[in-house]
This record gives C-alpha cells, sequence and structure tokens, in this order.
C-alpha cells in the first residue's frame, strides 16, 4: 500500500458536481484507490427543479463519514480518525504538507466542492480538502 500503510486506509468521499452522476468520477476514485485511499463516490437523487439544500447535503456527507465509521465491514478498511501517521517526504523541503494524515478527505467537484468545505468546517474528522474547479 501506498506509505507502507495498512488498513484501515485513509477514507476519500468524492462529491459530484450539480447533477453529474457519482459514475463520472470513477477515474479519480480508482487512482485514489491505487495510492492506497478508500474511496468512497455516492449518488443523490436530485433534479434541476427539485434538488437538495446546502443544509441536507453536508448532513449527508456527514452521514456517510459516520456510516463509514460504525459499519463493520467499511470500518475495517476505513480509516475516520484523525491522526497524524508520520511525516511525509515534503519534511526536507519544509513544505507545509509534511505530515501525513489519517481521517477523511473530502473530494469535490464544482458543487461538491462547496458542499465539502461547508462539511470541513463542521466536521473535526476531515484531514484535508480536495476542489476540483470550486
Amino acid at each position: 500500500a501506498a506509505w507502507g500503510l495498512r488498513p484501515p486506509y485513509p477514507l476519500a468521499i468524492i462529491t459530484s458536481g450539480f447533477l453529474l452522476a457519482a459514475e463520472a468520477y470513477k477515474p479519480y476514485s480508482d487512482l485514489l484507490a491505487s495510492w492506497g485511499y478508500t474511496a468512497l463516490r455516492y449518488d443523490k437523487v436530485e433534479t434541476v427543479t427539485d434538488f437538495l439544500d446546502d443544509t441536507t447535503s453536508v448532513a449527508v456527507l456527514r452521514q456517510l463519514i459516520d456510516w463509514a465509521a460504525t459499519d463493520p465491514l467499511v470500518r475495517r478498511v476505513a480509516d475516520t480518525s484523525r491522526q497524524v501517521l508520520h511525516r511525509g517526504p515534503g519534511r526536507q523541503l519544509g513544505w507545509p504538507g509534511a505530515w501525513v494524515e489519517a481521517g477523511v478527505y473530502l473530494v469535490g467537484h464544482s458543487r461538491g466542492a462547496k458542499l465539502s468545505c461547508l462539511a470541513a468546517v463542521e466536521d473535526r474528522r476531515v484531514a484535508a480538502l480536495c476542489l476540483l474547479d470550486p
């Protein structure tokens, strides 16, 4: 596994852009999994005229983290706790990302990026954000 980690692995939750299917982000989840993340994509039932508001969408994200932390099978492969594992290779160069943290990584595209930011503000288990076209 990446970085010599063993299960459970950091959890990356991918939130799609407005009205986009989670399947569109399969290349991202595959790449994250190859780097040692447990990658989770999900769909919401929405239409242009009937979409979930930000508060409800953030609640869904937080419930996914709760589910990953409590589901007997998922918690064996997904780490939702926020903890420093070890210093990463950037330490020698003084990069701010010199620490490798376990926990939840929120990846969001477009509206999903906005929702990921809002969820990160509310949930201390979020260790990092990756925002695509926010």
